[in-house]
Formats: structure tokens, C-alpha cells, sequence
């Protein structure tokens, strides 16, 4: 059991592949506290375990994940599988033309972040 941010629990990674209405859980790893991997390495370790034959099937796939995996490295470790990422993040994150995201008018518009350009 760790504490993170105040809160006691096991804090877990997981992947689910979703096809319409199915969310399947695909694969699960605990983060086991400082001074190892953190959660987004860990996310990308399960991503690299979903077969080529599953993200290559016609449809391009997503990865969606939580404002936890907003660093740089999880960004770009998506991109470089050949992957799409949608990733929550935080409302004072700087954009690349000097705005915050909560400056944004428009719900859901593609934005650049400061530091995150590939």
C-alpha cells in the first residue's frame, strides 16, 4: 500500500482496448512508488504489449487517457507508436501562442502546448 497526494491505496495502470459499447480490460501494472517507472512509463510499457494486428485494423486507433499522463514522454511515446493521444490536462498549461487552456473558447479544439511540440 503507498500514499500519493495524501491518498493510501495501491495506485494501478490500467489498459482497456474499447470497440463500440465493449471496454475490455487488456493488461495491468501497479506502480510500485518511488524509484520506479512512473505511471505514464508504465502505460506505455502496456501499450507496446497490444499486438500490431489489433492497431492496425482499419480504424485508427485512440489512446484517451486522464490528466496523470499529461507529461511530455507519454505524449510523444503515443506518437511514436503511430498512435492518436487525447489527454486531459491541466487548466494552466501553457500553449504554444503564450494562452492557457483555460483560455480556450471552444470545447474539444485542437491546441498546441509549450514544451509538448513534436
Amino acid at each position: 500500500m503507498h500514499v500519493y497526494n495524501g491518498v493510501h491505496g495501491v495506485h494501478l495502470v490500467v489498459l482497456y482496448l474499447c470497440c463500440g459499447p465493449l471496454k475490455l480490460p487488456w493488461a495491468v501494472q501497479v506502480w510500485r512508488g518511488k524509484g520506479t517507472p512512473s505511471s505514464p512509463l508504465l502505460a506505455l510499457k502496456l501499450l507496446r504489449t497490444v499486438p500490431a494486428s489489433l492497431l492496425r485494423s482499419g480504424r485508427r486507433p485512440c489512446v484517451h487517457a486522464d490528466g496523470g499522463f499529461e507529461c511530455a514522454a507519454f505524449i510523444h511515446g503515443v506518437l511514436d507508436l503511430g498512435l492518436d493521444v487525447v489527454v486531459g490536462v491541466r487548466c494552466t498549461r501553457a500553449l504554444l501562442d503564450g494562452r492557457r487552456v483555460k483560455d480556450v473558447s471552444v470545447r474539444g479544439d485542437r491546441v498546441r502546448l509549450r514544451g509538448y511540440a513534436p
